[in-house]
């Protein structure tokens, strides 16, 4: 996947990268469905697709929500200007 981006309004910039975003989280989780599978060809479809739910709950940083950083309380507190 290529993405473009030179050039375009920020707004529309900000929407490719979403959109790429978007469709490598979908590329992941076939690739975790095609593995499961090549691993455990007797699985049933229903099967595969537990297995392809607790993935997507418990990988590394899902608890966290995928973010980078600490974890704060949200909604977070309004910060004092002065």
């Amino acid at each position: 996947m290529v993405l473009y981006t030179a050039g375009m309004a920020p707004d529309d910039e900000m929407a490719a990268r979403l959109d790429a975003a978007l469709d490598l989280a979908d590329l992941a989780v076939e690739m975790v469905e095609l593995r499961v599978r090549r691993e455990r060809p007797e699985l049933s479809d229903q099967e595969v697709q537990r297995l392809v739910a607790a993935w997507r709950r418990e990988r590394p940083g899902a608890a966290s929500g995928d973010a980078e950083g600490r974890l704060v309380a949200w909604p977070r507190a309004p910060q004092n200007a002065g």
